[in-house]
């Protein structure tokens, strides 16, 4: 699997991580195992863990099983918290559920309105000092946020690992000037929900499978059924019928040929999807395709 670099830390990673947001729910032990089996055999090295307790033991059962600690990557994605102790208390119950004693990088999303920047970085220096964490970084953060924090951290000698947010041909957080801002910080940045929740699979084109996340009443995939989304949808099918490929290679290589992306995170409900998902990082979009599917993602 290739690599990339987190440009602020000089930090090696691949460009497909393993989400574990399925995992518990959708995805029960065994299968579980299979994906981290199956990504390891494709030459991945990184795993991300959310607050979900259920993910959290299956990942604490199975790593040691499956790979040294000091050749695979461990993150862990920290809730919203408007008070220091209840992300410390939350981190450190990651750590003991996932039976882990540090995280690689921590992603924290942190509301400055709320949270004074100084109880922010007070934070940030004591968990990277018991080494607790090696790295922080930000997720799904207002980029004006963003930016004030990357310089007050800067004053601590501290350099964010990057900025994770939404980006798929039917979501995206930050606008083209924010994406130039990042550039200009030598902000990396991981693409999360690169099929815009299975959207862009084009599983819902004609039904609703009846394992799927829809036919379980997810809201927030509900709220991306609409009439705009769906032709994004059609558009990614079309380019994908004309060139051979399933819809699912032509919006996750969509993503990962972005020069701004670093790396994606990638939640799969099975082994089947995993690797079809890893089909994309073989092809290579031409030129005029990738301009024809920046017009339909539309973007200001």
């Amino acid at each position: 699997m290739q690599s990339s670099i987190f440009r602020q830390i000089n930090y090696p990673v691949p460009k497909l991580i393993l989400g574990t947001r399925n995992w518990g729910e959708l995805v029960d032990l065994p299968e579980a195992r299979s994906q981290i089996r199956t990504y390891l055999e494709a030459g991945g090295y990184a795993l991300e863990l959310t607050d979900n307790p259920k993910a959290l033991a299956i990942a604490g059962e199975l790593l040691p099983e499956l790979t040294t600690r000091d050749s695979f990557q461990v993150y862990f994605n920290l809730p919203l918290f408007r008070n220091s102790a209840q992300a410390q208390s939350a981190l450190n119950n990651a750590l003991s559920q996932a039976n882990l004693d540090h995280f690689d990088i921590v992603w924290s999303n942190f509301d400055i309105y709320h949270l004074a920047i100084d109880e922010i970085v007070r934070f940030m220096k004591q968990n990277l000092n018991s080494e607790k964490l090696h790295y922080f970084g930000l997720h799904h953060t207002a980029f004006w946020q963003v930016a004030i924090l990357r310089e007050r951290l800067r004053t601590e000698k501290i350099n964010l690992a990057g900025l994770k947010t939404n980006w798929s041909l039917i979501q995206r957080e930050l606008n083209k000037e924010e994406l130039k801002a990042c550039n200009y910080l030598n902000l990396s940045l991981v693409a999360t929900k690169p099929l815009a929740m299975g959207l862009l699979t084009g599983k819902y084109r004609f039904n609703t499978p009846s394992d799927s996340l829809l036919a379980r009443g997810d809201s927030a995939l509900e709220k991306l059924l609409t009439t705009i989304n769906a032709s994004k949808v059609e558009a990614v099918s079309t380019a994908a019928s004309g060139i051979g490929v399933s819809p699912t290679e032509v919006a996750m290589a969509w993503v990962l040929q972005n020069p701004a992306v670093s790396a994606s995170v990638i939640n799969a409900r099975n082994t089947a999807q995993l690797n079809q998902i890893f089909q994309s990082l073989k092809l290579s979009l031409p030129e005029e395709l990738l301009l024809a599917l920046d017009e339909v993602g539309d973007f200001d």
